[in-house]
């Protein structure tokens, strides 16, 4: 029986992400993945091609600051990294931070309202390694009082492949 919360096929074609979403977001703990900057460097052309964006909303660029101060050291020093690497991404187009400036302390609430929101008119895709985060998009995929395209979600597997969630541990 396989329990894994990740499909067993491989990402190998990135453009499967992207053929299946308008929208890309990418949570804090996925920023701070190494698997994430290493897609970024070899998909980053491609992205670009497709005119697609990855979203980053204003709250996880607040956590990742707060870790800057908060973080131990090793934490932090991951943590202004990847603001430096965002400002690029940002500068060279293949990212853009949007959400609500008055709900920034909370990340994972701001991409739940953001998927409910925009679910009726974009096809989003998620990129989290926050199971309950996971969970939680996966039940906006249950939303009966109105209709909305599937959230999707992807995360890294243990192999360190990027694949497709298809439930929460």
């Amino acid at each position: 029986m396989n329990t894994s919360i990740y499909t067993t096929e491989r990402m190998s074609s990135f453009g499967e992400l992207i053929r299946i979403s308008d929208v890309i977001i990418v949570d804090t703990c996925s920023l701070l993945h190494n698997g994430f900057w290493e897609l970024v460097v070899s998909e980053g052309a491609r992205m670009i091609s497709a005119h697609r964006k990855f979203y980053v909303l204003k709250s996880a660029v607040t956590e990742l600051e707060k870790l800057t101060v908060t973080g131990d050291h090793t934490l932090r020093n991951n943590a202004e990294e990847v603001l430096i690497r965002l400002n690029d991404l940002i500068t060279c187009g293949l990212a853009v931070v949007t959400g609500e400036i008055d709900n920034a302390a909370i990340n994972d609430e701001q991409i739940i309202e953001y998927a409910i929101r925009y679910r009726t008119i974009k096809r989003i895709a998620v990129v989290t390694q926050d199971n309950d985060l996971a969970a939680d998009l996966l039940n906006v995929n249950q939303l009966r009082s109105f209709d909305g395209n599937e959230v999707t979600l992807f995360g890294w597997n243990k192999n360190n492949i990027l694949c497709r969630r298809i439930a929460a541990a």
